[in-house]
């Protein structure tokens, strides 16, 4: 049951950060939360790292809280009509993708 809620929260989380991603050209955005979407995809693929990796689990929990922390600076500073736009650009390109979802609009579920 605990395996399902964490599925359930990361395909939402992996939907607002696409959201995000596809809001960079919008000229809605705002240039701060522009700015912390590039700053964010810059880090999580750059070689270079706050913790290097090789130190087994912390390495990978820094990575994972500059990404989150970021994605959440970003998305707080974008208006929701934005990320409204950009949430059903990024359903339509998955259900183009994956087939459409099963799963009732109101579950706020994606796949899982």
């Amino acid at each position: 049951m605990a395996r399902l809620r964490l599925f359930r929260i990361a395909a939402l989380l992996g939907r607002d950060a696409l959201a995000l991603i596809s809001s960079l050209r919008d000229r809605r955005q705002s240039w701060s939360a522009r700015m912390a979407i590039l700053g964010v995809l810059l880090y999580a693929i750059s070689p270079l790292d706050l913790i290097p990796d090789f130190l087994m689990i912390i390495g990978v929990i820094d990575d994972l809280a500059v990404v989150g922390f970021g994605m959440r600076w970003a998305r707080r500073r974008t208006p929701e009509h934005v990320m409204a736009d950009h949430r059903g650009r990024v359903d339509r390109v998955l259900d183009r993708w994956f087939g459409p979802s099963n799963a009732p609009a109101d579950a706020g579920s994606r796949r899982f």
